[in-house]
């Protein structure tokens, strides 16, 4: 997404919003605590939730990129199968 040269450049600024994010996050999620209590922000939240999963579902997908993350997720499947046969026969 980013050429070699923009690289670092790129990395750094989405680090840096990545961090303003969380301040501004946990800023107005103490707010909404504070404000309503826990019960009414422990429902905002899950309304957030919601929210972001009607959104998530109107994204369009790349299906050619969709058959790589298909065969990725098997590996990942594949690998949780096998860590839960070994992990439990010990």
């Amino acid at each position: 997404m980013v050429d070699k040269d923009h690289l670092l450049e790129a990395n750094s600024f989405r680090s840096s919003l990545s961090s303003i994010n969380m301040i501004v996050g946990y800023s107005i999620g103490g707010i909404i605590v504070s404000i309503f209590g826990n019960d009414i922000s422990f429902l905002i939240d899950s309304l957030t939730f919601i929210i972001i999963a009607i959104l998530i579902a109107f994204i369009r997908i790349n299906y050619s990129y969709c058959i790589f993350k298909q065969q990725n997720i098997f590996i990942i499947i594949n690998t949780f199968y096998f860590l839960r046969r070994n992990i439990c026969s010990i």
